[in-house]
C-alpha cells in the first residue's frame, strides 16, 4: 500500500482567512450583536486553536470591512451591520472648543437616556464593573495622573448596563478624546483649583452610580444631564480663562 502523505500544515494567511470567516458568520448570524465584546486575543487563541498572528491578521481583516472596531485599553467590538464603516469621531478632529461642545450635545441626547434604562436593567455585575471604573478614577487622581482613559470606561459600563446594543454601540463610536479635557495634572496633586474641579466630578459620578446602584431611572437621567451639563460649563470657563491668561 501506498503510504498516506500527511497535509502540510496550513499557513497563516489561510488560517486568518478561515477565522475571518467563522467571525464574520457569527456576526452575520447574530450570534455576535452589534456592541458586543469580542473576547481577548489569547481567548481566541485558545477557541480556535490559531497564533496570535492568525488572530491579529483576521482582526485587521474584520476591522477593514467594518465588521468590528476597536478602541484602546477598552477592547474590540463589533459594529452594527448596516454601517460598511461605523460612524465614529476621530478625537484627531476636536481642536477647538465648538467641536468639542458639538460632542458634548450628542452626548447629552444619548447618555442620559442610556443612564435611566440602565438603572432599570443592571445586574450586579454591570454595578461592579461601574464600581471599579470610578475607583480607577479616584487613584488615577491620587496619583496625580490622567483620569480619562477610567472615566470614559465609566461612561460605558454605563451604556453596557442599559443592555441595549445601539446605545453600546453609539458610545463605541466615541472615545476617551471625546471627553472634555479639563483633567489638568499637575506637580501638585492638591492644588486648589484641581482638587476642587475634580471633587465636583466625583459627586456627579457618586449620583449617577447612586441611581443606577438603587433602579432610579428618572433621578439617573438627571443625573447624568447635569453632569454632561455641567462639562459644559466648566469647559466653557477654563477656555475663557486659558484666553485671558
Amino acid at each position: 500500500m501506498t503510504p498516506s502523505r500527511q497535509q502540510p500544515p496550513r499557513k497563516a494567511p489561510a488560517r486568518a482567512l478561515e477565522l475571518v470567516e467563522q467571525l464574520a458568520a457569527r456576526i452575520q448570524a447574530g450570534q455576535l450583536r452589534a456592541g458586543d465584546k469580542l473576547p481577548a486575543e489569547a481567548d481566541l487563541m485558545v477557541q480556535f486553536g490559531v497564533s496570535r498572528t492568525v488572530v491579529r491578521d483576521a482582526l485587521t481583516s474584520l476591522k477593514a470591512r467594518g465588521l468590528i472596531y476597536a478602541h484602546q485599553g477598552l477592547g474590540t467590538f463589533v459594529a452594527a451591520l448596516n454601517n460598511a464603516r461605523p460612524f465614529s469621531i476621530d478625537p484627531a478632529s476636536m481642536h477647538t472648543l465648538p467641536d468639542l461642545l458639538a460632542v458634548l450635545e450628542l452626548r447629552m441626547g444619548l447618555e442620559p437616556e442610556a443612564a435611566a434604562m440602565a438603572a432599570q436593567r443592571r445586574t450586579e455585575a454591570h454595578l461592579q464593573q461601574l464600581r471599579q471604573s470610578l475607583d480607577a478614577v479616584t487613584q488615577a487622581w491620587l496619583a496625580n495622573l490622567d483620569p480619562v482613559g477610567a472615566d470614559f470606561r465609566f461612561h460605558c459600563e454605563i451604556a453596557r448596563a442599559s443592555q441595549s446594543p445601539h446605545y453600546i454601540a453609539m458610545m463605541g463610536t466615541l472615545s476617551p478624546g471625546s471627553l472634555p479635557r479639563c483633567w489638568q495634572t499637575t506637580q501638585d496633586p492638591v492644588e486648589e483649583g484641581r482638587r476642587n474641579y475634580l471633587d465636583h466630578v466625583a459627586d456627579e459620578h457618586e449620583e449617577i452610580y447612586s441611581a443606577i446602584l438603587h433602579q432610579q431611572p428618572e433621578a439617573a437621567r438627571a443625573a447624568m444631564r447635569l453632569h454632561i451639563a455641567k462639562s459644559r460649563e466648566r469647559h466653557r470657563a477654563l477656555e475663557a480663562r486659558s484666553k485671558a491668561g
